[in-house]
C-alpha cells in the first residue's frame, strides 16, 4: 500500500540522542535549524518524536559537545547514547509514501522492529516521509521494503 525508496547511507555511522522537549514537529524544525548547518545540512538528521530521539548521520562523535550545545540554544536538552552493538555495515534510509504521522510510525515499527532486531534500530522524520534502519544483519533491503508494503501497516 505504501511506496518505498530505499538508499544506503554513506556514512558509516550515526549519533542518537535522546532530547528532552522532542515531541512535536515544531521541536523538529528548530533542532534541524539548530544542528543543520553544524553537520552540513538537514538531510543527515532523523527524528522519532515518540521516543524524543534524534539521530545524526554523521560518525564524527567529535562533534557530539558541540551538537549537544547546538541543541541547547532551542529550549530542548540532548543526551548523546551510548552506541548499541551494531554490526558493521550502513543505515538504510527509506523514503515512505504517506509517512506523516504517529500512527504510522507505530504501524512500522510493530512491522519493521521484529525483522531488524528491535524498534531501537529504527527512527522516523515524518516531516519528510523518512525511515532510517540502523545497520543490522537481521533483514535485507527487501525483506524491508516487503514488510513497509503490507496492507496492515498503512
Amino acid at each position: 500500500m505504501k511506496e518505498v525508496d530505499a538508499a544506503t547511507m554513506s556514512t558509516p555511522s550515526s549519533l542518537r540522542f535522546k532530547v528532552g522537549g522532542l515531541d512535536c514537529q515544531n521541536e523538529v524544525r528548530a533542532l534541524r535549524a539548530a544542528v543543520g548547518p553544524i553537520i552540513g545540512g538537514e538531510d543527515k538528521l532523523a527524528f522519532d518524536t515518540n521516543a524524543g530521539l534524534m539521530e545524526v548521520m554523521i560518525g564524527n562523535t567529535a562533534l557530539a559537545d558541540t551538537i549537544i550545545r547546538a541543541v541547547d540554544t532551542t529550549g530542548m536538552r540532548a543526551h548523546l547514547l551510548p552506541e548499541p552493538t551494531r554490526p558493521s555495515g550502513s543505515a538504510l534510509l527509506f523514503q515512505v509514501e504517506g509517512l506523516d504521522c504517529k500512527n504510522e510510525v507505530a504501524a512500522l515499527q510493530r512491522a519493521i522492529g521484529p525483522v531488524v532486531g528491535g524498534e531501537d534500530r529504527l527512527a522516523f522524520d515524518t516531516a519528510k516521509g523518512m525511515m532510517t534502519v540502523a545497520p543490522q544483519r537481521q533483514a535485507t533491503v527487501d525483506d524491508i521494503i516487503r514488510r513497509v508494503a503490507r496492507p496492515e501497516c498503512v
